[in-house]
């Protein structure tokens, strides 16, 4: 993806580094620096989120997960639908209970907190849905849209939050002229940077991003990326980046978490992830994703057969490794075993990491595929 530049106008307010644009009262901005402190933004343990199905069983959607983010870090989430990937978000944001792990946001424990202790948090810990139109209050115009942060967490005067709020607005692309009309007046895409203005109003220090850009053709993509990057630099936000688009993924993620029916099944540095994939299903789903090198054709075929068949229903979740029944590579261990997340490469939580009884066999057997 090609990175351009956003140079500011005359009529349009300065970038995202103009630090008179902070909100008054405001914590100093932070730096990269602070992406080495020792412990992560989000650190999440053991999680696990249970649904109720028409039938009346209970899914498990999210099933004993544990990752971190870190500030000034984006973590990409990718798996295909069903997997888990927005029950997660929902978990971390406090919008759905969980029956069982640990959430840890900038110190604080969120697990138990009420809608009223978790008032003050929602500061820092942001949203970007992937339905603008269910998101954006249809009754409410843009300027008041974007300034609700600032007012309900009591942050400037009157004045200096429509100053702040026309300012976002014309740093995702949206002319402050059109402040007063209300989302329905609006293009799907135009509603979806609205909602990036709102999230990042309060410079949060960990934005969820659940598919922010599916809503925009390529050419805004770009600026939306491009603006996320710029923010994530001047401030050290963080960023739990969740799509199906594994080009925006890779290109944005710093690390990169695979789900498979509510399990991380593999999890690297995205320049690892893309270049080695480990796992057979990471293998498979960016064989079925990225367009292949003109010679990698009768590669590209071999790794599509590493995922035959359909997602297995969460009603009834395989025994040991959840992908045996998909798997070429499956043994009377893998069906009777559930492989656990062990180190690969790297000595840190940062490092290569999967869930496979046979990874070493999977990657001796089964061709690369790369991303061009």
């Amino acid at each position: 993806m090609t990175r351009t530049t956003h140079q500011p106008t005359d009529q349009e307010p300065a970038g995202l580094d103009n630090r008179a644009a902070r909100p008054a009262g405001r914590r100093p901005a932070p730096t990269r620096k602070r992406q080495d402190r020792p412990d992560p933004v989000l650190r999440v343990r053991d999680l696990v989120v249970r649904h109720s199905a028409s039938t009346g069983a209970e899914l498990t959607a999210v099933d004993g997960i544990d990752l971190e983010v870190r500030a000034g870090e984006t973590l990409g989430l990718v798996g295909e639908s069903g997997c888990g990937k927005s029950s997660l978000a929902n978990a971390v944001l406090r919008l759905i209970p969980t029956a069982g792990g640990s959430i840890c946001f900038d110190g604080t424990e969120l697990v138990g907190r009420s809608p009223a202790q978790m008032r003050d948090i929602r500061r820092d810990l942001q949203v970007v849905f992937q339905d603008p139109r269910s998101s954006l209050d249809p009754r409410m115009r843009l300027g008041a849209i974007v300034t609700e942060a600032l007012r309900l967490h009591g942050l400037n005067n009157r004045r200096e939050r429509r100053r702040i709020a026309l300012q976002r607005l014309a740093e995702v692309g949206i002319d402050p002229a059109l402040a007063h009309r209300r989302p329905a007046q609006l293009s799907g895409g135009q509603q979806q940077r609205v909602a990036l203005a709102r999230a990042l109003v309060t410079q949060p220090r960990l934005v969820v991003l659940d598919e922010p850009v599916s809503a925009l053709d390529v050419s805004v993509q770009a600026q939306v990326i491009n603006l996320l990057q710029d923010m994530q630099r001047t401030y050290g936000t963080a960023y739990l980046f969740i799509a199906h688009n594994l080009a925006v993924v890779r290109h944005l993620s710093h690390r990169v978490a695979v789900m498979y029916l509510g399990k991380i099944v593999e999890q690297a540095p995205a320049h690892n992830l893309f270049r080695r994939p480990v796992h057979p299903y990471t293998k498979a789903l960016i064989a079925s994703v990225l367009p292949p090198r003109p010679d990698a054709r009768a590669r590209l075929e071999a790794v599509r057969r590493l995922a035959p068949g359909e997602v297995p229903s969460l009603a009834a979740v395989p025994s040991g490794c959840r992908y045996h029944t998909r798997c070429p590579f499956a043994d009377t261990t893998c069906k009777a075993v559930e492989p656990t997340l062990v180190r690969i490469e790297g000595d840190h939580a940062g490092g290569h990491r999967v869930a496979c009884h046979h990874w070493e066999r999977v990657q001796a057997a089964a061709p690369q595929v790369q991303a061009r």
